[in-house]
């Protein structure tokens, strides 16, 4: 049994996707789907927009309801994780380590159900996925353009107003500083959290990376109990 072999039965019966997305409520999904849509064709408004303010709140508005989706979306992980296993997470965010143990065993069931148990097996089960998430892996230029095309419209935005408005005390410049900052970390974290969400419904690449990270931790509980 080769790893993409594997990979196949870690994303029928292992992955996060398995877990937890077909118990997520449909109209959750065709909300994320339908906010995702108006991403693209907001965002395209927000480029074409010629006053700088006006574009700004639009980007401002954009990232706060984003944020809002992603909350109700988090909200939604744990309410299936509570009534399907029985996992409640007292932190605010819902991978806790109950479900990061709960995928490991069942990952572990299903090498057991494949005959594949001994260190030596997974050790080399391990090595056969590194190369394969090698071969997965987008060139590097095609992540950084992708990041790029997506920062560089709200940058030269930011620009244009900073140009255009002066800052006449250092309480201006005080407010100036930490709007940014705010909408910066605000930016930031939406743009890793859509990235983790789409990389764990369609990437393969992110799928074979969770799968040796997780064979790697079976290996080392294996070592550990030795």
């Amino acid at each position: 049994m080769d790893a993409y072999e594997i990979l196949e039965i870690y994303k029928k019966r292992c992955s996060t996707k398995a877990l937890i997305f077909s118990d997520i409520r449909k109209v959750t999904l065709v909300v994320v789907g339908v906010f995702s849509t108006l991403f693209f064709l907001l965002f395209n408004y927000y480029i074409l927009i010629q006053e700088e303010l006006k574009g700004f709140l639009v980007f401002i508005i954009f990232i706060l309801s984003s944020l809002y989706l992603i909350h109700n979306l988090n909200k939604e992980y744990k309410r299936v994780l509570n009534e399907k296993y029985d996992i409640f997470s007292e932190n605010y965010l819902w991978n806790s380590l109950e479900f990061k143990k709960l995928k490991l065993n069942k990952l572990e069931e299903e090498l057991e159900n494949e005959e594949i148990i001994g260190k030596e097996k997974i050790q080399y089960l391990i090595e056969l996925s590194e190369e394969a998430q090698e071969d997965l892996k987008a060139p590097y230029w095609l992540n950084k353009g992708v990041f790029i095309s997506v920062a560089l419209p709200v940058w030269i935005q930011f620009l244009s107003w900073t140009y255009k408005n002066e800052i006449n005390n250092s309480n201006e410049a005080l407010l100036f500083f930490s709007v940014i900052i705010i909408v910066l970390v605000l930016f930031f974290f939406f743009i890793g959290t859509v990235k983790g969400f789409f990389n764990e419904v369609f990437s393969s690449y992110s799928k074979m990376k969770n799968l040796t990270f997780d064979l790697k931790s079976i290996y080392l509980s294996k070592l550990n109990n030795d």
